[in-house]
């Protein structure tokens, strides 16, 4: 086939290939997508109104009640950032998000025991 300057042009079909079985499905997303989602829920939930608790509840004054919600904040970006290096260099990342969800799972029913004993 000539164009109109008179070049050969060539003309290249392009056949895509599908694979004749479907790729395996993501797996660890299943559990993973909402574990994150309800951390992140619960992260915006605490701190939103994290200050207002310490001074109106525990009678704190501002300046030790900013600095341990300051502490606080600090703690809960970085840690991530230091699981999430231990998960990708030393163990899988599917362990290290089932072993941190069952050890939060733990702590907040002690948690709900210790405080709840009393009543």
């Amino acid at each position: 086939m000539k164009n109109r300057n008179g070049c050969m042009m060539h003309l290249w079909i392009i056949r895509a290939e599908f694979p004749s079985v479907l790729p395996p499905k993501y797996q660890s997303g299943e559990i993973q997508i909402p574990i994150e989602f309800s951390e992140r829920i619960t992260h915006f939930g605490i701190s939103s109104n994290l200050i207002m608790y310490p001074t109106r509840v525990m009678h704190e004054d501002l300046k030790t009640a900013t600095n341990n919600v300051n502490c606080w904040k600090g703690a809960t970006t970085l840690l991530p950032l230091i699981g999430g290096f231990v998960g990708d260099a030393y163990t899988g990342r599917f362990h290290i998000v089932l072993f941190s969800s069952l050890f939060i799972l733990l702590f907040v029913n002690v948690t709900y025991v210790v405080l709840h004993a009393t009543s």
